[in-house]
């Protein structure tokens, strides 16, 4: 039974697809790979359903990326659902810049960097990617499989991208409470004007004590 959303736009997805096989010699699994990274444009979802559909291999390794690695990187929850659904293997160790390590370890070190999903396929909240994979991993281990081992160089590297964010969200947090400040400092700046002028005026009016202050 075909999905609704796969039903909607049916023409200009299938020519999305069809474009991406095109573009990769007929190889569903670089059709894939291209598709989950943004290939396919507003129609990612349909194009790898229909190729998972199709057959494509989930684990395939084209141009030395795989379909699980490029949803991780685009920090995607719902492509990376879609591909742990059918099969694909968080365990995989993908070779990126010299080193090779497991879809799962890099999604624990993308997971403390300042990105959100990159292609636009998606709203995704902080720590969804991870919490799926998480959870993966999880299911993994209570089937009888040997849990991923913990390399110290990279839990140095998950520590120090964990201390970086929070420091990060701490200027933010520190920056928005300045800006309140600073316009609470306007609005008393403003009201104390008023009252001393004598003139009637509404506390909960912005655009009153924005105007007068640009003034």
């Amino acid at each position: 039974m075909e999905r609704r959303e796969d039903v909607a736009d049916g023409d200009s997805k299938k020519e999305a697809m069809n474009s991406l096989l095109s573009s990769s010699g007929g190889s569903k699994e670089a059709a894939l790979v291209a598709a989950v990274g943004g290939g396919a444009r507003d129609h990612q979802g349909y194009v790898a359903r229909q190729l998972l559909r199709k057959g494509a291999d989930v684990n395939a390794v084209v141009g030395g990326r795989n379909a699980l690695a490029q949803a991780v990187d685009n920090q995607c929850p719902p492509m990376v659902r879609l591909l742990l659904e059918a099969g694909a293997d968080h365990t995989k160790k993908i070779r990126r810049y010299g080193s090779s390590d497991s879809i799962f370890n890099r999604a624990r070190l993308t997971e403390h960097q300042d990105n959100g999903c990159s292609i636009g396929y998606c709203r995704c909240a902080k720590g969804e990617v991870l919490k799926l994979l998480e959870d993966a991993e999880a299911r993994r281990v209570r089937r009888g499989g040997t849990a991923l081992p913990r390399d110290p160089g990279l839990e140095k590297l998950v520590r120090q991208n964990e201390a970086e964010h929070m420091k990060h969200v701490q200027e933010l947090r520190d920056e928005e409470l300045e800006k309140q400040e600073y316009e609470e400092r306007l609005r008393d700046e403003w009201r104390d004007a008023m009252i001393e002028e004598g003139k009637s005026f509404d506390e909960d009016d912005e655009d009153a004590w924005r105007e007068y202050h640009s003034g």
